[in-house]
C-alpha cells in the first residue's frame, strides 16, 4: 500500500481515537468540561452520581456545574482545589417545611404567589431557602425563621469560613450548624450558629485565626 495512504489512514485513526476520548470525557464530565480539571469532575460525580446533562462555567473563581439529578435542577460550586462549596437545588412549594409554608402564609402570600424556590446547601451551614414571591423575596431556614426579606436579594454564593474559626467553635467536629456568617472586616467574622442541642442560637465575633473576640447576645432572627 502506498506509504502516503498508510500515513493518512493512521492519522485518521488517531484523530478518531482522540475524538472518541473527548466524547467520553464530555459524556462523563459534561459540556465545556475541557475547562474543568479532572479532579473537579470527579468531585461532582462523587457527590452527585446521578448527574445528567452537565454543563460547566467559571464564576468568581469557582467551577460551577449546572445539571439534572434525581428529577431536580441543580447548580453545584467547587473551588480550585475541587472542594464542594455550595449547591443550589430548584424545588417546588410542597417540598417546603410546614414552618416555611406557615411563614409564607403569615406574610399574606399563598402557594400560587411563589414563583421560584432554591434550596441552598453549604458546608457547616444549615439549609437556606431562597424564596421568590410575586412582590418580594426572602431567605428562610427550616423552622420558618426569616433571615432576610427584601425586594431584591443578592444571588446566593459560597461562604467559606476559615477552618480555624470552625475548629474554635467546635462546629468542625459536631452537628452544630451555622445559621449566618458575615466577614465584617478583613480579619474579623461574626458567626450565628446553633448550639449542640440545635435549640439555642449563639453569636460570636472571632478573628480569622479563630481568636474569640466577643460573645454577643443572641441575634433576633425574625
Amino acid at each position: 500500500m502506498n506509504k502516503k495512504v498508510i500515513y493518512l489512514l493512521s492519522l485518521i485513526s488517531l484523530l478518531c481515537f482522540s475524538y472518541g476520548c473527548d466524547d467520553q470525557k464530555a459524556d462523563w464530565y459534561g459540556k465545556n468540561s475541557y475547562r474543568v480539571p479532572n479532579e473537579v469532575g470527579d468531585a461532582l460525580r462523587n457527590r452527585y452520581p446521578n448527574a445528567q446533562y452537565i454543563e460547566w462555567e467559571l464564576e468568581d473563581g469557582y467551577y460551577v456545574a449546572s445539571f439534572r439529578s434525581d428529577g431536580f435542577e441543580v447548580e453545584a460550586w467547587f473551588d480550585q482545589s475541587a472542594t464542594w462549596r455550595m449547591s443550589s437545588t430548584e424545588i417546588v412549594y410542597k417540598l417546603l417545611s410546614e414552618g416555611i409554608q406557615s411563614t409564607i402564609g403569615e406574610k399574606g402570600y399563598y402557594a400560587s404567589n411563589v414563583e421560584d424556590i432554591h434550596k441552598i446547601e453549604r458546608p457547616y451551614f444549615c439549609v437556606h431557602y431562597y424564596i421568590e414571591l410575586s412582590q418580594t423575596e426572602m431567605i428562610c431556614i427550616e423552622s420558618g425563621q426569616i433571615l432576610e426579606h427584601s425586594n431584591d436579594l443578592d444571588d446566593p454564593h459560597p461562604i467559606v469560613i476559615p477552618e480555624s474559626i470552625m475548629q474554635e467553635l467546635g462546629i468542625a467536629y459536631t452537628d452544630m450548624r451555622v445559621i449566618e456568617a458575615e466577614q465584617i472586616s478583613e480579619n474579623v467574622w461574626e458567626i450565628l450558629y446553633y448550639d449542640t442541642n440545635g435549640t439555642q442560637t449563639i453569636t460570636n465575633k472571632l478573628t480569622a485565626e479563630g481568636e474569640l473576640l466577643k460573645e454577643l447576645p443572641d441575634a433576633n432572627i425574625k
